[in-house]
């Protein structure tokens, strides 16, 4: 889900920005077999300044919901968090 989220995201960064994760709270709603297709989706619900809120979710290829939350991201200047 955190994936889902960078990918997103990633388009609308621009050069030398990225995001770092700074919470999950995602619920696990039912079990999936190994080996079994899940589609991850996610929203951004809001920006506040430089932390953005999603909406996750996450299917199996059987069409049941098999995950949903909530995650935020920061976007920092890759640069300077990495101290150079």
């Amino acid at each position: 889900m955190e994936g889902t989220c960078v990918r997103l995201t990633g388009p609308y960064l621009d050069e030398g920005e990225n995001t770092v994760g700074m919470h999950v709270d995602v619920h696990h709603l039912a079990p999936t077999k190994i080996g079994q297709s899940v589609t991850v989706t996610a929203e951004i619900l809001d920006i506040e300044g430089n932390k953005i809120r999603y909406a996750v979710s996450a299917t199996n290829e059987a069409g049941v919901k098999i995950g949903a939350g909530k995650h935020r991201r920061a976007v920092i200047q890759s640069k300077k968090f990495a101290g150079t």
